[in-house]
């Protein structure tokens, strides 16, 4: 994949969802899974934010800059963000403010649910004050809690941008690419989590996404309407609004997916302000594209932060020139600290690629990381068929893992809560994913006040694949009940 090609796929709103939230059906039964170690800790109080980045009045942000919330508790992170605006009707749990803004956000939780990282959907505006606000007074789809019972109040801050650029401060575009380009992208993927040396399993919910999105400059023609017609030649419109457009669907089964979004010819329409209507058709091929699985996980999980460690992953198989495989690690709340491909170093990582070196001192002792391992296939790219936008069409499989740098070894990933329903029998019964082999006591309540009694209703060992099902077969038929799971 080419330097061009690069930007263009990361342009492009990973896994945005637009404005549709996941809506996580709850029939009698309240089931809430509070993820502990040792210590378990009941929150029942309206969560807090404890931190954000950039900080409150910070000055000299970079234009790009991501902005991160970090929180007191683990947070609902099926709650998707959405804009608020008000003059348009558009009531979200975000809101953006300040002059020549031209950009909205995409979000990624951290695995314990407790911080958000919001990445700009265009460059934010050069020495202007960018304002936010956390469920504005007037917003729905609220923050709330991992349970949904508690809110999170309104809150607001504002930074002030330098210059421009990134990387720490640089005006250097790294790619060639203009910031402030508009895109139009169509793309398909899945998304996985390795806990062992086991296989990759699929995220519990929502694993496998489509979507296509239509992004306009920020100087020249705004796109006033967007749509994506489907290979049967059924039309899709996109949802949007100052220039931003977007459509896209979640399943949990690929072959769900499959059905409607099958490989063939897909077509991007969209029309600009005082511009003839675009349509860009794009060839989706089948999707052959392996699933990442990093062969060293054990050796990952006890890295000696003074020396270099070479992480080692299986083969990107039947891969061409165009296509891209990358990896990145993160710390909390989600600075990058390690990236390949890296354009502005640079640092090269061919596509042929089954290991990368981390240099010595990148992590630090003790620390753990989020990571992820990425395989795409492109099949359409461009920058010349819209003036002032790049194209990009990509299929992609994505894998995320922990990393942790101290001869201890990594601390087990808590349990979390994955998937829940009220069995035919009345009992209720939940699935969770942790650390291969690791054993949980499951514990239950009916009353999360300061005084809270938990009584322990049996363990579980979640198998190879970091897996389990429990089944609380003395529940009876009282609700709501709330349990958590105890790492032994």
């Amino acid at each position: 994949m080419d330097l061009m090609n690069a930007k263009i796929f990361t342009q492009m709103p990973y896994r945005s969802r637009g404005w549709c939230r996941a809506v996580r059906e709850v029939v009698s039964l309240t089931v809430t899974l509070f993820v502990v170690g040792t210590s378990p800790v009941a929150w029942a109080q309206a969560p807090q934010l404890v931190s954000v980045t950039p900080a409150n009045g910070a000055t000299g942000v970079t234009t790009n800059a991501a902005i991160v919330f970090v929180f007191d508790q683990p947070m609902d992170t099926a709650v998707d963000l959405e804009p608020s605006l008000p003059d348009f009707g558009v009531l979200g749990n975000y809101q953006l403010t300040g002059s020549g803004l031209f950009n909205f956000l995409t979000g990624t939780w951290s695995q314990d649910g407790r911080t958000l990282t919001c990445t700009p959907t265009a460059a934010f505006p050069a020495n202007a004050t960018i304002g936010w606000t956390l469920n504005p007074a007037e917003g729905e789809s609220p923050f709330t809690n991992e349970d949904g019972t508690e809110a999170l109040a309104t809150v607001s801050g504002s930074f002030s941008t330098g210059t421009g650029g990134g990387g720490g401060g640089s005006d250097e575009n790294c790619d060639g690419l203009p910031d402030e380009w508009g895109g139009f992208n169509l793309f398909k993927g899945a998304s996985y989590e390795q806990t062992s040396a086991a296989d990759p399993v699929p995220e519990a919910s929502d694993g496998f996404y489509f979507g296509s999105s239509v992004t306009s400059p920020q100087s020249g023609a705004q796109v006033t309407e967007a749509s994506v017609i489907l290979p049967d030649n059924s039309t899709t419109d996109m949802s949007g609004i100052f220039g931003f457009f977007v459509y896209s669907a979640t399943a949990d089964l690929e072959s769900a997916l499959e059905a409607v979004y099958p490989p063939g010819r897909y077509t991007v329409r969209f029309t600009q302000t005082g511009e003839p209507e675009r349509s860009i058709n794009m060839t989706m091929p089948a999707n052959n594209v392996p699933v990442p699985k990093i062969l060293n996980y054990p050796e990952a999980q006890a890295i000696v932060a003074s020396q270099d460690f070479p992480l080692r992953w299986n083969s990107f198989t039947g891969a061409d020139a165009d296509d891209y495989l990358s990896i990145s690690v993160s710390e909390d709340p989600g600075e990058v600290v390690f990236e390949a491909p890296d354009l502005c170093l640079p640092r090269e990582l061919a596509v042929t690629a089954t290991s990368v070196v981390i240099p010595a001192d990148t992590l630090i002792d003790g620390q753990t990381y989020s990571a992820t391992l990425s395989f795409g296939k492109v099949f359409y790219a461009s920058t010349n068929a819209v003036p002032g936008m790049s194209g990009f069409g990509g299929i992609s499989r994505v894998t995320t893992f922990r990393m942790h740098a101290g001869t201890g070894g990594s601390p087990n990933d808590p349990a979390r809560l994955s998937d829940y329903q009220v069995l035919a029998n009345g009992n209720p019964e939940f699935r969770l994913t942790g650390t291969a082999g690791q054993t949980h006591t499951i514990e239950r309540t009916d009353d999360l006040t300061p005084t809270v009694q938990w009584t322990v209703m049996g363990t579980v060992t979640l198998d190879g694949a970091g897996q389990a099902t429990f089944e609380d077969t003395g529940a009876g038929n009282t609700f709501p009940l709330f349990y958590r799971a105890v790492a032994e």
